[in-house]
């Protein structure tokens, strides 16, 4: 949903993403297939009718709803594309099953690539904390905590939900801090 509340994004299996007016609940623009795989997460940059969508075809686009036109590709992720988030400026984080985090930095088409993440699996989840900071989520059940400034995460709690890696679900008790790089 974007910010102003004027709009919801959907997307599917079959790679179509549909705009729809938030007041009226009507259709306003569909995007036919226009990734190969299915959409996997969409994300509006806050304060602004600027989309990005992943998918499972390995890309993230980027789209104009104040035109309702594609507006560019990033390619990057060598296996699908699981999950994408915005803030404001032009920053995107996402993840994907090479187990991988991308930083892109839209306007100098350039990413950071956040590699050898502390999981045993693909990165699911991720989510800004500020302009900065960074969470991403994994299948193990680890949850990291990243800065844009380091290449490992500052902090991990490994089977933050019981259920993978043999974590008790206390999340106090699991934090760890990454060791230091000399």
């Amino acid at each position: 949903c974007s910010d102003d509340g004027r709009t919801v994004v959907t997307g599917g299996h079959s790679g179509t993403i549909t705009a729809w007016d938030a007041r009226s609940g009507e259709v306003v623009k569909t995007f036919e297939k226009v990734h190969k795989a299915e959409v996997t997460g969409l994300t509006f940059q806050s304060g602004t009718q600027q989309l990005f969508s992943c998918s499972r075809d390995r890309t993230v686009k980027i789209w104009s709803l104040d035109d309702m036109a594609y507006v560019d590709t990033l390619f990057g992720h060598v296996q699908g594309c699981t999950q994408i988030d915005c803030l404001r400026k032009e920053r995107v984080i996402s993840v994907g099953e090479d187990r991988t985090c991308r930083l892109w930095k839209v306007q100098d088409e350039t990413q950071l690539l956040f590699k050898g993440t502390p999981c045993s699996g693909n990165v699911d989840a991720c989510c800004f904390v500020n302009g900065t900071t960074f969470v991403t989520g994994s299948q193990d059940s680890s949850v990291s905590l990243w800065s844009m400034f380091k290449k490992r995460p500052v902090y991990t709690v490994r089977g933050a939900h019981g259920s993978h890696g043999g974590g008790d679900g206390s999340a106090c008790s699991t934090w760890r801090r990454a060791p230091r790089r000399r």
